[in-house]
């Protein structure tokens, strides 16, 4: 699984947090996580996907903010990244250290 690049579980009805282990796909490109019930805050471990360049989290039931942490993964890729949270319960929309980095179009 280290070698995995597209990780697509959307409408899998999985119910829990996501796991902090996701770190160890290190070559994933997309993660793919929307339409199940999802509970707790986006992990920080994603930011450690240096290689993540399409980030689906939508309708879920993620609380929280969106951490800052994701400034280094968008940073370091420089590539467009693909980040759609819509559908959530967060509590923060876009933090002030990666506002000027997200893309106008990303779905936020």
């Amino acid at each position: 699984l280290v070698q995995l690049k597209d990780l697509d579980l959307s409408w899998n009805n999985l119910v829990g947090s996501t796991r902090t282990e996701i770190d160890e796909l290190v070559e994933l490109e997309c993660l793919y996580l929307y339409g199940n019930q999802i509970t707790g805050s986006i992990p920080t471990e994603i930011a450690e996907l240096v290689q993540l360049k399409d980030l689906r989290l939508y309708d879920n039931q993620l609380t929280g903010s969106i951490p800052t942490e994701i400034e280094e993964l968008i940073q370091f890729t420089y590539l467009y990244l693909g980040l759609y949270l819509y559908g959530n319960q967060l509590t923060e929309l876009i933090p002030t250290e990666i506002v000027g980095l997200v893309h106008p179009l990303n779905g936020l």
